[in-house]
């Protein structure tokens, strides 16, 4: 049995085309089966997802399809209920009209099944933000949400990719296809990746053009609203309550902005308070505003508001917190349907320095790179500054 931690909101699964089952060869503390296929009527097509108990998967059928969906992110559609999307994901992916899938929103994984077609579909978002690797191997497909969970349950070969490595090492970022280990490979972003009798296929529902038109920054900031005026509002919609991390700097106030737009249920906003600076204005912005701040107060170290200093990217490669990290750690306790992500994003250009105190504590300082400002920001600031 794997000693391996269980992480929050993680995916699991297996398709087997032999009359064994998956599950038998997963042993994971507090993973559990989240959905399964009735499978083929010669027992030679099984489709098992497990999760942790946080995972949450939406799941919906198309009969006259014989297909069914399940989804696991974030999804909404401008002109669909969240409820119906299963359902219409699992029309769109069988009758093969792959191109439509664009009018999806949000970052999400969709797996559609047709067992009398034997033929399973993975849907990837626009952007492939939220991850997931596969690798086929005799008579299964074995495919996850994080490349060490899958290695900690013996479902990869554990063989180094090396190109990847160098990726990591000389841009502190892994611009391959495959994860860590080089028998797992990603969904391709805005892609629908289709098994069929042995055979894989990948077929793009979205092309992006590139224009050598400069846009000014006027026009380029009036492009970006325009793209995430009814992003934000179709994915507010689907939430009750909302809690936004507001730093006080222009993306947090920005969203913040679109959510007061779009009429989203804003129970609270959350400030880390790492400067006097930054609490202020975060405190200003929220009176300003008239809604309930939320502050975690930093005593010492930065680095001493997080359990620990990193933590891992779904690819398997080392990754410094981000500050909202240490936010959703307080709502680790929240109940299944409650959406509190743990996000996986940081800035890499921390210089990170340990140092041990009496008594064995130790704390970190660091040394944050100072990055160029957006030309976009002056704009867009301006639009939505409070004065």
């Amino acid at each position: 049995m794997s000693t391996a931690p269980v992480l929050n909101n993680q995916l699991l699964g297996c398709l087997s085309i032999s009359e064994g089952t998956c599950r038998d060869s997963i042993r994971i503390p507090g993973m559990e089966l989240l959905a399964h296929s009735k499978g083929s009527d010669d027992g030679r097509w099984r489709l098992e997802l497990l999760g942790t108990p946080r995972t949450i998967v939406l799941s919906g059928s198309s009969p006259q399809h014989n297909a069914s969906t399940y989804i696991w992110g974030t999804v909404a559609h401008p002109d669909i209920q969240m409820s119906e999307i299963p359902t219409w994901a699992a029309q769109i992916v069988a009758e093969q009209r792959y191109e439509r899938l664009k009018e999806l929103l949000g970052y999400f994984v969709i797996v559609v099944e047709e067992p009398a077609k034997r033929r399973l579909s993975f849907v990837s978002d626009i952007l492939g933000v939220r991850p997931l690797f596969y690798r086929l191997e005799n008579k299964r497909l074995i495919f996850g949400s994080d490349a060490w969970l899958l290695q900690h349950t013996g479902l990869t070969s554990g063989e180094i990719n090396w190109d990847s490595v160098s990726s990591w090492i000389l841009q502190g970022c892994n611009y391959t296809d495959k994860a860590l280990f080089t028998d797992l490979r990603r969904l391709d972003a805005g892609s629908v990746v289709i098994f069929e009798e042995g055979r894989q296929q990948v077929i793009p529902y979205v092309r992006f053009r590139v224009s050598d038109r400069m846009l000014s920054p006027q026009e380029a900031a009036e492009g970006i609203h325009a793209i995430m005026k009814p992003v934000c509002k179709a994915l507010y919609s689907q939430h009750r309550k909302l809690n936004i991390a507001l730093s006080g700097g222009y993306d947090s106030r920005y969203c913040l902005a679109m959510a007061l737009e779009a009429n989203a249920g804003i129970d609270k906003v959350t400030t880390v308070s790492f400067t006097r600076e930054e609490g202020q204005i975060a405190a200003e912005v929220a009176s300003v505003l008239g809604i309930q701040l939320e502050t975690l107060p930093v005593k010492g170290s930065t680095w001493d508001i997080y359990d620990s200093v990193y933590n891992f990217t779904p690819d398997g490669f080392p990754i410094t917190k981000f500050v909202t990290d240490c936010v959703a750690q307080r709502r680790s306790n929240t109940r299944r349907g409650t959406n509190y992500p743990r996000p996986n994003r940081a800035f890499l250009g921390h210089l990170c320095v340990q140092t041990k105190h009496r008594g064995g504590r130790v704390s970190y300082q660091t040394h944050l790179a100072t990055d160029p400002s957006s030309s976009t920001q002056g704009p867009l600031d301006h639009r939505w500054k409070v004065s």
